[in-house]
């Protein structure tokens, strides 16, 4: 019989602003067509995302077969999530300790769904989760999603050395915390790597994408006027904002020949929008609800980001056979051969591309192939297993 499964994620999704989100609503679908009993356990009031009831009556009508428990995230949760952080970074060994500490009544729902389905397998989403919950749950399959490195995240955003005293706290906070799960899930073959060498857990599954993707394979036909050169589709993050401005000021003796078009919240950060003020070939477009229709108007598209993780948005242009130039970084979080798809970020290969429509045409190819591809790498199928399992079951591919 297959476990109930509870999943927490801080704060709403459902308008999928960023790749979190859009990893998080595949998550759940593919959670509720392989288990009876889903529930998401999450803090209403989050900072940025809130569960509006708007949003709420979105999730219900996206997500009729999950249920939904939201709760407050109070000022004494906070401090108390501060504190569990500073002391698992200082005290590393005693991890499994003090992440099982309790604020007493101050998250009655949270504690219900404990007591009601003491069974369920948990879904932890992101390593911060760990301590921002009112003490782990008592759950002999609890799994980490960890979305990213944190301790690299955080260097790259302060600008500082890995080898940083700041840094190394985070490390050890990290891989302390990690080392507590019963699996992990890693969304990059870089971080897959990097959690076995770090944690000893035998459970560390790769899933690039928990469904598979939905592909029409729709060819650009010889004479089609596109709209777009380049397309970024992009949340308002720093790496996001810093990538493309750097791609733009590195590039811009040539570059303006281009019409580039952004999509996402991106289009809200000031450098952008000073940056489109001033350059006539960038086109912001804001938050779009049909992503496909947009990726129809444009040759390519380009990621100029770095950080860590998989870059999602990568994965859906590939789906609609649009070539992309990406960041080393991009291009590392790949798994298997895309190159004929997936090119750097240089003069000549974006030329070669965007001027040559017969070129344009064997990357679209190249990438319908690839992306069919993503599936033979995926710890899917073991992923499943374990969960159903009484037992570990280890990952089964090594991307």
């Amino acid at each position: 019989m297959s476990p109930p499964i509870v999943v927490y994620f801080n704060g709403t999704f459902v308008n999928i602003e960023n790749g979190a989100h859009a990893r998080l609503s595949d998550m759940l679908k593919f959670y509720s067509a392989h288990f009876d009993d889903v529930t998401l356990y999450s803090y209403a009031n989050h900072g940025g995302c809130p569960w509006t009831d708007h949003a709420i009556e979105k999730f219900k009508l996206g997500f009729p077969n999950v249920k939904l428990c939201l709760e407050q995230y109070t000022r004494s949760l906070r401090w108390f999530t501060r504190t569990k952080n500073i002391m698992v970074s200082v005290f590393p060994q005693h991890a499994s300790a003090i992440l099982s500490w309790r604020l007493p009544g101050a998250s009655p729902k949270y504690s219900r769904i404990q007591s009601q389905i003491p069974d369920a397998a948990w879904i932890i989403n992101y390593v911060d989760g760990m301590t921002q919950l009112n003490g782990l749950p008592k759950a002999r399959k609890l799994i980490v999603e960890t979305h990213d490195l944190k301790f690299i995240l955080a260097s790259k955003i302060a600008k500082v050395s890995p080898t940083s005293a700041r840094i190394l706290m985070k490390l050890r906070n990290e891989i302390a915390s990690l080392n507590t799960a019963s699996a992990l899930i890693s969304i990059s073959p870089p971080e897959k790597a990097v959690f076995q060498l770090l944690t000893r857990n035998s459970n560390n599954f790769y899933i690039p994408s928990y469904l598979e993707k939905e592909i029409v394979e729709v060819h650009t036909k010889e004479g089609n006027e596109f709209k777009f050169d380049i397309l970024f589709i992009a949340s308002d993050n720093l790496f996001n904002v810093e990538g493309f401005c750097c791609f733009f000021d590195s590039n811009l003796n040539w570059i303006y020949k281009y019409r580039i078009c952004l999509v996402g919240l991106i289009c809200k950060c000031e450098q952008i929008i000073s940056l489109s003020k001033t350059y006539k070939n960038i086109c912001l477009l804001g938050y779009v609800d049909d992503i496909s229709s947009i990726y129809k108007t444009a040759k390519a598209v380009i990621s100029p980001t770095e950080g860590t993780g998989l870059k999602i948005k990568v994965v859906d242009a590939l789906c609609h056979g649009k070539p992309v130039f990406g960041s080393t970084h991009t291009r590392n979080g790949l798994p298997g051969e895309y190159e004929s798809c997936v090119f750097p970020i240089n003069r000549a290969k974006i030329e070669a591309v965007l001027n040559n429509s017969e070129n344009r045409r064997k990357a679209e190819s190249a990438a319908f192939r690839y992306v069919r591809t993503l599936n033979e790498f995926s710890d899917i199928k073991s992923l499943l297993a374990y969960l159903k399992s009484n037992g570990d079951v280890s990952s089964a591919s090594s991307p």
